[in-house]
């Protein structure tokens, strides 16, 4: 193992001549500089963070009908297989991070909010998890709808 270590050391060294031989370092391009965002884009973004926000505090309190009119429907979707998931626990909160800015795709606009869950079980044992939620404002609507 040290004469492992010691290759790999001496690897990594060499003369100044060396390195002068292998010419000239090319230059990078500057970076074009990326173009701040639209008010309407950010405002749109904190929209659908607030979105969030209101999700996760209406859970928080166990108002699970709240909570259900944010989100998207899928087939066979229920308030109450909704709400029976927040079963086991006793203590459920989240903390709603920076969203992205919105990109449009099938007519709608779209934003990911990475979000930090964490709790206690009904049996006292805390949990965590991170994760993101995706939302989805229908084109010329104004209500966000967590779809993920």
């Amino acid at each position: 193992m040290r004469r492992l270590a010691l290759l790999l050391l001496l690897s990594g060294c060499g003369s100044e001549e060396s390195e002068n031989r292998s010419g000239p370092v090319p230059k990078e391009a500057p970076a074009a500089p990326i173009p701040a965002p639209s008010a309407e884009n950010e405002q749109a973004s904190r929209a659908a963070a607030a979105t969030v926000s209101e999700y996760y505090e209406a859970i928080a309190r166990r108002d699970y009908p709240a909570a259900w009119r944010l989100r998207e429907r899928r087939p066979g979707d229920t308030l109450e297989r909704f709400a029976a998931g927040f079963a086991l626990y006793a203590d459920y909160r989240a903390t709603v991070g920076m969203p992205t800015l919105p990109v449009r795709q099938d007519g709608a606009l779209w934003v990911a909010v990475p979000v930090q869950l964490y709790g206690r079980r009904r049996d006292g044992a805390p949990f965590g998890s991170v994760g993101r939620v995706t939302l989805k404002r229908a084109a010329g609507g104004d209500r966000w709808r967590i779809v993920g």
